[in-house]
């Protein structure tokens, strides 16, 4: 209890600091608030913030659909994501698109209704939502001093995943043994508590798309990715002082995507992965996420619904990862993303459900005294359930079994996977000779993505043959040794 308390004031004191020196925007530094075009929605029904929206289809798409319904909208960077582009490019971001700091915000926000020459009661701020994870506490900040008509109250213990499971333990759910390790003698002792002939999970207790995840089969191999992880850097802030390691959880593994408002929360979306392990170092490969059209995944859904309310997430988008166990018996919460699905999932969405995350989070912040949009939100959610037993949809990573430099690219094999039947669309990093690509060991270095919708009998053909094809696009110079890396080719989203 006295660490739980510890590790939670650390956490909320990082989030409530400043991380961005370069940020020289002040309170009466306005942002950029884009008002909705006539011709989509004369009626202005409040105004929305989003965080971090650096994707074509995810946050940016976002933003469209909220002016599309009414919505106006500010569009900012989180100091994280600032301070990443200011080392990326030399330069950062202009001042009216860094998020404010903290104690800030309510003159920022005054400065910003000023100079779009509204007020608040004409333009009421409806929600704050983040496109990364690194933006989810700047928007959770933001929307509680503000007071956003729709808002979660800031807590930590949806995103470090330590308190996370902490919580879902203390309120009586499924969690998975764990342990937050300072020194190796604590990872040596958690091994042994669990059982010296299970594997467990070592990883950050902040983090995203695997990095840092080591899956160790032995003590001694888990001493030593705690000693290769310990002190490092983390992803939105912070250092690796104490390291996560977790019995590993067993089973089938899923994603739940839903909408939440007022604390009701709705299941939008429910993906079965496929993971496969490549190597030592490569002990999850994502090989594709299958949308799952009326399969029984009650269980799997209750569980997120009841840790979502236990963790306190009342409003706004989720990406919730659960683990089945193999007897079925047991649903487990790998960990909650307050946010969307960060793949490129809309066209799937739509082809086979009628409706995306991305609209029905907009349409579940509309206010109304009669609720209409979230009733419609409701009728979406639960017409899913009625959806053709013969409708399938993948998410198709493309995996890269070996990497060095490219001497050919198979353009005709590749016009080939691109126009199966049921290709909806397509994207790949590295096609050119000379260029570099990674050996692909988890969901950062895949090579790109093929996204398949419609007959699932021929999704499920396609999905086949693309398995059977892809090896073969890439002819190397020479093989990386020893999975070496290369930064070319990287996922362009995070």
């Amino acid at each position: 209890r006295h660490l739980l308390e510890t590790v939670l004031a650390e956490e909320r004191a990082l989030e409530a600091r400043a991380f961005f020196e370069g940020n020289t925007a002040t309170q009466e530094t306005p942002a950029n608030l884009v008002l909705p075009r006539e011709d989509d929605d004369p009626a202005v029904v409040g105004v929305a913030i989003v965080v971090d929206a650096t994707c074509a289809y995810l946050g940016v798409a976002f933003l469209r659909e909220l002016r599309r319904r009414g919505v106006a909208t500010v569009s900012l960077f989180s100091e994280y994501l600032a301070a990443t582009i200011e080392a990326a490019y030399g330069a950062p971001p202009p001042p009216e698109l860094i998020a404010p700091r903290p104690g800030c915000e309510r003159d920022w926000w005054a400065a910003t209704l000023s100079a779009a020459e509204a007020r608040e009661e004409e333009l009421p701020l409806l929600a704050v939502l983040s496109e990364s994870d690194a933006g989810i506490a700047t928007a959770e900040r933001l929307g509680d001093v503000l007071g956003a008509r729709f808002r979660n109250e800031p807590s930590p213990r949806r995103r470090h995943k330590w308190l996370l499971h902490e919580t879902l333990r203390d309120a009586g759910l499924a969690s998975c043994p764990q342990r937050l390790c300072a020194s190796a003698e604590d990872v040596t002792s958690f091994c042994a508590e669990v059982g010296f002939h299970k594997e467990v999970v070592v990883k950050p207790a902040r983090g995203v798309a695997s990095d840092g995840v080591r899956v160790c089969d032995t003590p001694a191999e888990a001493v030593a990715a705690f000693e290769q992880l310990r002190g490092t850097h983390r992803y939105a802030g912070g250092d690796n002082d104490r390291v996560l390691v977790q019995e590993r959880l067993r089973g089938q593994e899923f994603a739940v995507d839903t909408i939440s408002r007022d604390g009701e929360h709705r299941v939008c979306a429910v993906w079965r992965y496929d993971k496969r392990r490549l190597g030592a170092d490569a002990p999850r490969v994502y090989f594709c996420s299958e949308l799952v059209v009326q399969d029984d995944t009650d269980q799997v859904e209750r569980a997120v619904v009841d840790a979502l309310s236990a963790t306190g997430h009342r409003n706004g988008p989720t990406h919730t990862e659960i683990m089945l166990s193999e007897d079925e018996k047991t649903a487990a919460i790998v960990e909650i993303n307050a946010r969307f699905h960060n793949q490129c999932f809309p066209p799937i969405s739509a082809a086979c459900l009628g409706a995306t995350q991305l609209e029905l989070a907009a349409a579940a912040l509309l206010p109304g005294d009669d609720d209409d949009a979230w009733h419609d939100v409701i009728e979406v959610t639960e017409r899913r359930r009625r959806s053709s037993t013969n409708t399938g949809g993948r998410i198709v990573h493309l995996v890269a079994r070996r990497g060095g430099r490219v001497k050919a690219f198979d353009e005709e094999r590749w016009r080939r996977l691109v126009e199966l039947p049921t290709v909806v669309g397509a994207d790949i990093y590295v096609d050119e000779p000379g260029e570099e690509v990674r050996r692909t060991v988890d969901v950062q270095t895949d090579a790109g993505w093929i996204l398949l919708a419609g007959d699932k009998a021929a999704v499920d053909a396609d999905y086949a043959t693309i398995l059977d094809e892809q090896d073969g696009l890439y002819e190397l110079e020479e093989e990386e040794e020893n999975g070496g890396s290369s930064e070319t080719g990287a996922k362009r989203s995070e």
